[in-house]
């Protein structure tokens, strides 16, 4: 059975950072796959509410790896992408990192 969207609840609490945690393991093991477009990666991203994620370090790096797999993207869609990243949920290590890549 299928429920309609506005049907879901979505977790909160424990709960949460638990889905935000699994998902984003499933994210980076995805990430490396060329058969896993960038539309579902983001999808993928997306579903997690942002609250459920207490950092953004593991997102990061499934980012990294995707855009670096897709490298042919169109700028729109790495865009999108980039934009689910909250630079300020980000550990000061993988800040630096980001910062050494620009």
């Amino acid at each position: 059975m299928v429920l309609p969207l506005n049907d879901w609840k979505q977790p909160v609490g424990e709960a949460a950072g638990l889905l935000g945690q699994a998902l984003g393991q499933l994210g980076a093991n995805f990430a490396p796959d060329l058969h896993f477009n960038p539309c579902e990666f983001e999808a993928l991203i997306r579903v997690v509410p942002d609250a459920a994620r207490e950092s953004h370090d593991q997102l990061y790096i499934a980012m990294d790896i995707s855009l670096k797999v897709h490298a042919g993207i169109s700028d729109h869609e790495n865009m999108r992408i980039c934009s689910t990243l909250k630079h300020e949920k980000l550990s000061a290590k993988t800040v630096r990192h980001l910062s050494r890549k620009t």
